[in-house]
Parts: structure tokens; C-alpha cells; sequence
């Protein structure tokens, strides 16, 4: 393992962590709930031109590009949360970007 991302999904926006020779940084992106994972890296693309260089994974799996996070195995949880009168930030869905070492730009 020579380089991964994390990429943190709250259903309604993304929270990504990129890692990268010792520092990092946070962004936030806003989903639509029917949004393919490919409308989500290209919409990731400006803060990382090489999204599209890494694998995509959750919980030790690849996911299909071309499915939504739901249909991923990503649930919307909020209701659950909000039922409880939880915050549901500490139990937001990880993603996990491994690096496939090609550069590619979409």
C-alpha cells in the first residue's frame, strides 16, 4: 500500500481526507442521493485531477462506478440518527482510495 485517500460519505454531502507525504486536507462535496459514483469523482476531480487513478472502495470491497452509494451498500442512516437524537458524524461511511499508480485524467 504506496498511497490511499480516504473519502468519508454523510448522505447529502462527501467529506474527503486526502493524505499525501505527510499532510492533509478535508474537503466537502454535496450528493444527491441518485448520483452514479462517477458523478461523484468527476465532481471530485478539482480536488484531485487523478481521482479516477485510484481504486474505490468500501468496507474491503470495489465499488461499481456506475451504481449510486446505496445501491454500493452505503446506506442513509440519517433517519436513524435523527429517530435517536444522535449525531451521526463519528458513524459516517468511509471510502477508502487506493492509488493505482496511472495518473489518469478525466
Amino acid at each position: 500500500l504506496s498511497s490511499f485517500g480516504l473519502l468519508a460519505f454523510v448522505w447529502g454531502r462527501v467529506r474527503s481526507f486526502q493524505n499525501s507525504g505527510g499532510g492533509g486536507c478535508f474537503h466537502v462535496l454535496q450528493v444527491g442521493a441518485l448520483e452514479s459514483m462517477w458523478e461523484i469523482l468527476h465532481r471530485y476531480l478539482p480536488y484531485n485531477a487523478h481521482a479516477a487513478s485510484y481504486t474505490w472502495k468500501y468496507e474491503g470491497k470495489n465499488l461499481n462506478m456506475d451504481y449510486t452509494l446505496e445501491q454500493n451498500g452505503i446506506r442513509d442512516e440519517d433517519e436513524e440518527f435523527d429517530y435517536l437524537s444522535m449525531d451521526s458524524a463519528p458513524y459516517t461511511p468511509a471510502i477508502l482510495l487506493y492509488f493505482n499508480d496511472d495518473l489518469t485524467e478525466l
